[in-house]
């Protein structure tokens, strides 16, 4: 379902979310869904940025690839540029990069993240 398109019209930032059965449809209850989500990630993202003056937000591992999600975090987040970051085998590649002086004489490489900035569709 990660490829239901974003909907404005279904966007209600304030509104509580609801029994499946108040949705008109399953794309509206998904997309639901998907703002509960990013209500409880804002709230920890908040701690986390604190006061600290970041005005830059990437986003890696499955969710930097639901667009509705990725939509609603940037509607949450006006003040910051909200990217989708793709880094192939993350897992694998962090274990690379911690052990990289013990078998690695090369400088490490820039080129193993690919960002997407993402725009905001509607704003409030």
């Amino acid at each position: 379902m990660d490829q239901i398109p974003f909907n404005q019209e279904w966007f209600h930032p304030e509104e509580p979310v609801q029994d499946l059965h108040a949705y008109h449809s399953a794309e509206q209850a998904y997309q639901n869904l998907m703002r509960n989500f990013v209500q409880q990630q804002k709230r920890s993202t908040d701690l986390a940025i604190g006061n600290s003056g970041i005005k830059k937000l990437y986003v890696d591992g499955g969710f930097s690839r639901n667009l509705i999600f990725m939509q609603l975090l940037a509607q949450a987040y006006p003040q910051l540029d909200i990217y989708a970051a793709t880094v192939p085998q993350a897992s694998a590649i962090g274990v690379a990069m911690i052990l990289e002086g013990a078998w690695n004489p090369d400088p490490p490489t820039t080129e193993i993240v690919e960002l997407r900035l993402i725009p905001r569709l509607c704003s409030f």
